[in-house]
């Protein structure tokens, strides 16, 4: 999750946000692109503020400040 849960919007949740599911690439020692994988329920938001992917979030856990209505 990029923030604290229940930042965001009241009564909003991680699975109604267009950051909820995100795609994480694989490459080899050579830096060349092996494979693409898909994860539902990481946040791409983490993903672009880290640069790493974070643990999965449950579907009905509070929105975060960085809430976008899918």
């Amino acid at each position: 999750m990029a923030h604290f849960a229940a930042t965001g919007p009241f009564g909003r949740v991680c699975s109604e946000c267009t950051h909820y599911g995100c795609y994480e690439q694989i490459h080899n020692v050579a830096g060349d692109l092996v494979k693409t994988e898909h994860h539902p329920r990481a946040c791409a938001k983490f993903l672009s503020l880290t640069g790493k992917l974070g643990p999965a979030i449950p579907a009905e856990t509070e929105a975060c400040r960085h809430f976008r209505e899918r």
